[in-house]
């Protein structure tokens, strides 16, 4: 039986769970911009790991974009424009997840978060939709 973790089908279904659950917080009565930016890096990082094993590698245990989109560039160069996109969401991810981080995400941060995570889901989707992944 394989593993959900080998199936990128699998990671795009959790980084949607991730994404869906920002849409349904920004319309919360009280909106938490803090999980917003979180959901919006957490999105984005298993997008990125599914593009990983989509082309037949394992997906690291790391949380850094940066890192991994890097690994990423190694099978399309043409993501590493999302470079810095993925550090200002690296940030994000990092000062909303834990209470001794620097000031929190504010409005305006976690809006821009959520833009980037749907910028790399477009172009992960571009990427794979209608295409058999790798198989190792």
């Amino acid at each position: 039986m394989t593993s959900p973790a080998s199936r990128p089908e699998a990671w795009f279904e959790k980084a949607e769970h991730d994404l869906q659950a920002v849409d349904h917080l920004m319309t919360a009565p009280v909106i938490l911009w803090d999980v917003i930016a979180y959901h919006a890096q957490q999105g984005a990082e298993k997008y990125l790991k599914g593009y990983l094993v989509w082309r037949g590698e394992p997906a690291p245990r790391i949380h850094d974009l940066v890192v991994l989109l890097t690994s990423c560039g190694v099978h399309d160069e043409s993501l590493l424009g999302l470079s810095q996109d993925c550090e200002r969401l690296s940030r994000l991810g990092w000062i909303s997840r834990y209470p001794d981080g620097p000031d929190e995400p504010d409005e305006q941060e976690a809006r821009s978060g959520v833009e980037i995570a749907h910028m790399i889901r477009s172009a992960i989707r571009q990427r794979t939709a209608g295409r058999p992944p790798a198989r190792p």
